[in-house]
């Protein structure tokens, strides 16, 4: 004798058989930005979890990077750009794809700053022994001279040697 008839119908979404939801890749940690000077090394990385094999693709300006030149990782969690120009400033993203698709990370905006050019205000030229000299550099904000020299100070020169200046 049949009571009744029926179905039983058991929806699982990556799940298991108790319906509670496993999590999806949804998960990606901030990518930090950064400002760095011309030829410095850039370096991003994202951290993401999810179901299943997760696959990377770092974009700059909505475009996918590839590995080549001085870039490396473009398809992975880090990515490494090892002597920048001031052409890879811009917002950097990763889409990191897992079972579920792509989920794209929040943009991390990198700044790279030229170098300045400095000057000095005198050419390459000869000092006599105990004469007085005043080097000074410009172009930059901030000066720092070899041989313990400080910018747009007097001194006596007492030995033969190359005075060299970088600035900031």
């Amino acid at each position: 004798m049949i009571l009744g008839s029926g179905f039983i119908t058991t929806n699982v979404d990556k799940g298991n058989l108790n319906g509670s939801l496993l999590p999806s890749l949804k998960s990606i940690q901030p990518i930090a930005d950064q400002t760095v000077c011309a030829g410095e090394q850039i370096s991003l990385s994202v951290s993401a979890t999810g179901i299943g094999n997760l696959s990377y693709q770092w974009q700059k300006g909505g475009s996918d990077l590839l590995d080549g030149g001085s870039i490396t990782g473009s398809t992975s969690a880090n990515l490494v750009i090892n002597t920048s120009l001031v052409s890879d400033s811009g917002n950097y993203t990763c889409i990191v794809t897992d079972n579920d698709g792509p989920t794209t990370s929040n943009p991390a905006t990198v700044t790279v700053n030229a170098l300045p050019i400095v000057a000095t205000n005198i050419p390459d030229t000869n000092v006599c022994y105990g004469e007085s000299v005043t080097l000074a550099g410009s172009g930059a904000s901030s000066y720092l001279w070899d041989n313990a020299i400080s910018n747009n100070v007097s001194f006596n020169a007492t030995v033969t040697t190359t005075y060299t200046v970088t600035g900031d």
